[in-house]
Protein backbone atom coordinates (compact mmCIF):
# COMPACT_ATOMS: atom_id res chain seq x y z
CA UNK A 1 0.00 0.00 0.00
CA UNK A 2 3.09 2.17 -0.01
CA UNK A 3 1.89 4.30 -3.33
CA UNK A 4 -1.45 4.13 -2.19
CA UNK A 5 -0.43 6.21 0.80
CA UNK A 6 1.72 8.39 -0.60
CA UNK A 7 -0.76 9.33 -3.30
CA UNK A 8 -2.83 10.59 -0.88
CA UNK A 9 -0.86 13.72 -1.69
CA UNK A 10 -1.42 14.00 -4.96
CA UNK A 11 -5.40 15.34 -4.43
CA UNK A 12 -5.25 18.88 -3.71
CA UNK A 13 -8.93 19.08 -1.70
CA UNK A 14 -8.09 18.46 2.12
CA UNK A 15 -11.35 16.55 2.59
CA UNK A 16 -10.72 14.72 -0.10
CA UNK A 17 -6.96 13.55 1.55
CA UNK A 18 -8.49 13.00 5.04
CA UNK A 19 -11.59 10.65 3.19
CA UNK A 20 -8.44 8.78 1.14
CA UNK A 21 -6.07 8.33 4.54
CA UNK A 22 -9.73 7.02 6.39
CA UNK A 23 -10.19 4.57 3.91
CA UNK A 24 -6.78 3.25 3.88
CA UNK A 25 -6.47 2.86 7.49
CA UNK A 26 -9.60 0.84 7.44
CA UNK A 27 -7.67 -1.73 5.06
CA UNK A 28 -5.24 -2.34 7.83
CA UNK A 29 -5.23 -4.43 10.70
CA UNK A 30 -7.02 -3.48 14.21
CA UNK A 31 -3.95 -3.36 15.65
CA UNK A 32 -2.38 -1.46 13.22
CA UNK A 33 -5.25 0.99 12.96
CA UNK A 34 -5.06 1.42 17.14
CA UNK A 35 -1.11 1.72 17.03
CA UNK A 36 -1.46 4.16 14.34
CA UNK A 37 -4.18 6.27 16.14
CA UNK A 38 -1.99 6.77 19.11
CA UNK A 39 1.06 7.23 17.63
CA UNK A 40 -0.40 10.21 15.58
CA UNK A 41 -2.65 11.09 18.37
CA UNK A 42 1.13 12.07 20.40
CA UNK A 43 2.61 13.23 17.53
CA UNK A 44 -0.46 15.65 17.10
CA UNK A 45 0.26 16.67 20.93
CA UNK A 46 4.35 17.06 20.85
CA UNK A 47 2.98 19.59 17.71
CA UNK A 48 0.24 21.25 19.71
CA UNK A 49 2.85 22.19 22.42
CA UNK A 50 5.60 23.12 19.19
CA UNK A 51 5.83 26.78 20.43
CA UNK A 52 7.36 25.67 23.74
CA UNK A 53 9.31 22.23 22.20
CA UNK A 54 10.21 23.75 18.80
CA UNK A 55 8.71 20.64 17.33
CA UNK A 56 6.08 21.37 14.49
CA UNK A 57 4.38 18.93 12.27
CA UNK A 58 7.28 19.21 9.55
CA UNK A 59 9.97 18.52 12.10
CA UNK A 60 7.96 15.55 13.63
CA UNK A 61 7.50 14.64 9.87
CA UNK A 62 10.92 15.13 9.27
CA UNK A 63 11.68 13.02 12.05
CA UNK A 64 9.76 10.04 11.62
CA UNK A 65 8.42 9.59 8.23
CA UNK A 66 11.63 7.09 7.09
CA UNK A 67 10.36 5.26 9.48
CA UNK A 68 6.48 5.25 8.83
CA UNK A 69 7.45 5.26 4.84
CA UNK A 70 9.78 2.42 4.42
CA UNK A 71 9.07 1.48 0.60
CA UNK A 72 9.04 -2.36 -0.56
CA UNK A 73 12.65 -3.72 -1.05
CA UNK A 74 12.16 -3.80 -4.27
CA UNK A 75 11.63 -0.31 -4.68
CA UNK A 76 14.43 0.99 -2.36
CA UNK A 77 16.45 2.55 -4.92
CA UNK A 78 14.81 5.55 -5.35
CA UNK A 79 14.73 5.65 -1.13
CA UNK A 80 16.06 9.75 -1.09
CA UNK A 81 13.91 10.44 -3.93
CA UNK A 82 10.57 10.08 -2.36
CA UNK A 83 11.87 11.45 1.05
CA UNK A 84 9.71 14.66 0.22
CA UNK A 85 7.07 12.91 -0.35
CA UNK A 86 6.89 11.03 2.91
CA UNK A 87 7.74 13.94 5.06
CA UNK A 88 4.64 15.81 3.48
CA UNK A 89 2.40 12.99 3.93
CA UNK A 90 3.08 12.27 7.71
CA UNK A 91 3.36 15.99 8.04
CA UNK A 92 -0.35 16.13 6.72
CA UNK A 93 -1.32 13.33 9.05
CA UNK A 94 -0.21 14.87 11.79
CA UNK A 95 -1.75 18.14 11.37
CA UNK A 96 -5.29 16.44 10.64
CA UNK A 97 -5.07 13.65 13.36
CA UNK A 98 -8.50 14.92 14.92
CA UNK A 99 -10.11 14.90 11.53
CA UNK A 100 -8.86 11.47 10.56
CA UNK A 101 -9.21 9.70 13.56
CA UNK A 102 -12.50 10.43 14.62
CA UNK A 103 -14.76 9.41 17.56
CA UNK A 104 -16.58 7.47 15.21
CA UNK A 105 -13.89 5.77 13.27
CA UNK A 106 -14.03 2.01 14.08
CA UNK A 107 -10.49 1.75 15.54
CA UNK A 108 -10.60 -1.41 18.41
CA UNK A 109 -11.30 -4.62 19.35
Amino acid sequence: MYETWLRIMNEDNEEEKIIMAQSLLKMLPRANQLLLKHLFEMLSQIHQNSSINLMTSYNLAVCTATSLMAPPPDARAGFDIELMRKVVLVQFLIENTAQIFTEDFPVGW
